[in-house]
């Protein structure tokens, strides 16, 4: 019976070792612990101060239909399920709002938005809600709207930080989707496996010249599933207008104007390495080819303090380390976009720029594709253009002789990155240093921090490990103590009795 219980003793502390781990874990938040956050919209109540006709379109999940309401208007949410956060997609502009919850017949405040201007948008609650309800403190126009329970939401809940304020990297596209058809599995390689500080900034607003405002939301969902989570620079003063050649793009936008923008894009982000697009335009688009044109000369432009004095007052001056062009023919660099990436599940980089492409629903149905070996737009070739750290040797990273302690990033990478090398300063190609003049432009979009996530939801995982810890733990201390009741008093082991009645039958 010693050996049983000895076992048993043994078993027990086995156990308890088995299920603290995964108390421990679900008291952190693992993932793995959590319970799913349940999408609840369908089956919450809307009603609104005006405009009531149109609630439906915040359902139906397409954002081209919507919801608009002047301000001071009021939107209510009514749930019979815990409410724990509200997804916000706007139209064309975040405007500022604030949120308040119903309890026991009265308003309770909770918290106030918009600042940041994301169009798409998550507001956690500190505590579960019923009934809640945004005023909007100017026009609003909202897409849609998803409510949600308490748990780990869904990967497609978008929940951005803002504008770096300096980069290790700037992807510069002409449109949205060109960051994933030529640049392939830059985004997701540096932003998404490498946690690389990346800043992707567009050129062209896509709004009134064709109305397409919709683009601006594949953008955003096509940067979310390649991992780029700090919320891209959409500037508007550039509308969007097909041109065959740079000269017909010349002659269509103020090139000042968005020379102008490209030199306040480094001074603002401070890059060490820009890549941009092909200077052919790719397929020839004249648009492309202005915009690497721009960029080209921002390049010389931003370290001059006479250049754009409106940017060198808010950000000062700043010169950059490396710039790759997509095909460039000299200096040739050929990514290795093949690579698995373990913050994708062992998908490469190839890979997720096609299912990010797959986000820019409109323009799938055209010739456009995320093309690499053996096209002659392969995403993997690029030509460094500008240097002033030295050629590159290696051939495999775009930050390659950028210095360690230049880079800014902070949060681990899932995979560690290719070692970067250092060599003596050189300069590949000078950028142009003048040109005219233009008015000073605003810089669009404050930054400000990003509500935080919603506290973890891990207590059904707890009570559940803290129950059966109890029960084990009440059940050993009662069996222990009919053992040693049995030892002192009462009747005694059945072995001893057997083995005294044994001695008395031979002393007869």
């Amino acid at each position: 019976m010693k050996k049983i219980r000895n076992s048993f003793l043994a078993a027990l502390f086995l156990s308890l070792a088995l299920l603290l781990p995964a108390g421990v874990s679900a008291q952190k938040g693992d993932p793995a612990g959590e319970t799913q956050a349940e999408e609840i919209t369908q089956n919450c109540t809307l009603s609104a101060t005006e405009n009531t006709q149109a609630l439906a379109n915040l359902k139906d999940g397409t954002v081209t239909t919507v919801w608009k309401a002047c301000a001071g208007a009021s939107l209510t949410i009514c749930s019979e399920k815990p409410i724990a956060g509200l997804y916000l997609s706007w139209d064309r502009d975040a405007v500022k709002w604030s949120l308040s919850a119903q309890r026991d017949g009265g308003t309770s405040f909770l918290t106030d938005g918009g600042d940041d201007g994301f169009l798409h948008e998550y507001v956690p609650l500190k505590e579960e809600e019923s009934s809640l309800t945004l005023t909007f403190q100017q026009d609003a126009v909202l897409t849609d709207i998803a409510v949600f329970t308490p748990g780990q939401l869904p990967d497609w809940v978008q929940r951005w930080e803002p504008m770096l304020k300096k980069a290790d990297m700037l992807v510069f596209s002409t449109h949205a989707d060109d960051e994933l058809l030529w640049f392939g599995g830059t985004l997701p390689t540096y932003a998404g496996e490498y946690k690389r500080k990346v800043q992707v900034a567009y050129l062209i607003y896509h709004g009134a010249a064709r109305g397409e405002y919709f683009r601006c939301h594949e953008l955003l969902d096509g940067l979310w599933t390649v991992g780029v989570r700090n919320y891209p620079m959409i500037w508007r003063e550039f509308d969007d207008y097909y041109c065959s050649s740079l000269a017909q793009a010349e002659a269509t936008y103020d090139v000042t104007a968005m020379q102008e923008y490209a030199t306040m894009l480094l001074r603002r982000f401070r890059p060490e390495v820009v890549i941009a697009q092909d200077e052919k335009g790719e397929y020839g688009h004249g648009v492309h080819q202005l915009a690497v044109k721009v960029m080209k000369d921002a390049i010389g432009f931003s370290g001059d303090r006479q250049k754009f004095p409106q940017s060198v007052h808010e950000y000062g001056i700043w010169n950059i380390k490396k710039c790759y062009l997509h095909l460039y023919p000299e200096n040739q660099i050929v990514m290795d976009w093949y690579r698995p990436l373990e913050a994708f599940g062992g998908k490469n980089g190839i890979e997720m720029a096609i299912e990010g492409y797959q986000c820019h629903k409109s323009q799938i149905k055209k010739w456009f594709r995320v093309e690499a070996e053996g096209s002659q737009y392969d995403c993997r070739k690029f030509g460094l253009y500008y240097t002033s750290v030295g050629p590159d040797v290696k051939k495999d990273d775009f930050l390659e002789n950028i210095p360690p302690e230049d880079l800014v990033t902070t949060t681990p990478s899932t995979t560690v990155p290719p070692p970067t090398t250092t060599t003596e300063p050189t300069t590949t190609t000078t950028a142009p240093s003048t040109t005219t003049r233009a008015p000073a432009v605003q810089v669009q979009g404050s930054v400000t921090n990003v509500p935080p996530e919603p506290p973890l939801s891990s207590g059904p995982v707890i009570w559940i490990v803290g129950i059966a810890a109890v029960l084990t733990v009440v059940g050993t201390a009662v069996l222990l103590c009919l053992f040693g009741f049995r030892r002192r008093g009462g009747k005694k082991p059945a072995s001893r009795r057997f083995g005294r009645r044994k001695k008395r039958r031979k002393s007869r």
